[in-house]
């Protein structure tokens, strides 16, 4: 099952059979490496409990990681990046929504767009998306049901040319550890 909103292949928005078909093709020494955007240490501070990283695809520009912490109770956090994401004068809220929500229609992304300051939102078929301000040069918070009763809450942020999605299982305090995860990963320089 699809565990982020976050990244593209191949030109469409990753759905949980598509990402089964990435992690595949994906060559194991990719698998084992470190997150190179992100390490253990700086996601263990940024969510004040030990954290283990591994990647979970890496294709291109793309590359997908998953921090747990040490009990099965622990959440999984997707961290991902795409490098170059963006082209000159390209992004913001708008272009963060129409590249990561898979078939956001061209009026809801405009409406997006229109939104302009944060805390502003938008609710759509499966999908509640709100601007966020003080990350990155445009940030979405995006909540998104991803079957029936099921929901996970991801943070989008553009960085430049770059792209950023931070999710988990939605909870209560999913949106204050996802706002704090990139807080600290953007802060590390740029890779």
């Amino acid at each position: 099952m699809l565990s982020r909103l976050c990244c593209r292949a191949l030109g469409a928005g990753l759905t949980g059979p598509i990402l089964a078909l990435v992690v595949a093709v994906v060559p194991i020494a990719a698998q084992s490496a470190g997150c190179r955007f992100a390490d253990d240490g700086t996601i263990s501070r940024a969510l004040g409990a030990p954290e283990s990283g591994e990647v979970d695809a890496a294709m291109d520009a793309v590359t997908m990681c998953t921090f747990k912490g040490g009990s099965t109770s622990s959440p999984a956090f997707g961290v991902s990046q795409e490098i170059g994401a963006f082209g000159p004068a390209e992004g913001g809220a708008g272009a963060l929504a129409a590249r990561y929500i898979p078939g956001l229609p061209d009026a809801a992304r405009a409406e997006i767009d229109a939104l302009g300051q944060a805390g502003l939102s938008v609710t759509l078929p499966d999908y509640e998306v709100e601007t966020v301000g003080g990350l990155g040069d445009s940030a979405l918070w995006v909540r998104s049901q991803l079957v029936p009763g099921f929901f996970k809450d991801s943070l989008l942020v553009q960085r430049g040319s770059d792209a950023f999605a931070f999710d988990v299982d939605d909870s209560p305090t999913a949106r204050a550890s996802l706002t704090t995860l990139a807080q600290a990963v953007l802060a590390l320089p740029a890779s």
